[in-house]
């Protein structure tokens, strides 16, 4: 019943997958990742404009921006701040950061 509603098994018997399980999570993930260079490059370049219009609260989150903007992962972010001894945050907090300042900068520039 399933495979005639297009149901497609992922698995090819009880320990082995048809493919990779990353390839099968990008593809049921869209609204979640960025697809494609170009969408990378037009978020970045958004994340650069930012940087630069928008006046931050604090200066510890200018510089983790900053460093997201130019694509450091939060882990890089942390252990950056970490060795220049500006902050010592773990990369959930960094994440948490950037989280709350995307939003504003979707509201700032009116994205859904």
């Amino acid at each position: 019943m399933l495979k005639a509603n297009g149901f497609q098994d992922i698995e090819q018997d009880e320990d082995t997958l048809k493919e990779w399980s990353s390839r099968t999570m990008r593809k049921n993930a869209h609204e979640n990742l960025l697809d494609s260079w170009a969408d990378k490059l037009e978020y970045y370049d958004l994340a650069n404009r930012f940087l630069h219009e928008y006046p931050f609260d604090k200066e510890l989150h200018r510089v983790i921006w900053t460093y997201h903007s130019e694509g450091i992962s939060y882990r890089n972010i942390a252990k950056l701040l970490r060795k220049a001894k500006v902050a010592r945050l773990k990369k959930d907090t960094i994440w948490r950061i950037v989280s709350e300042l995307k939003l504003t900068m979707k509201k700032m520039y009116l994205i859904k």
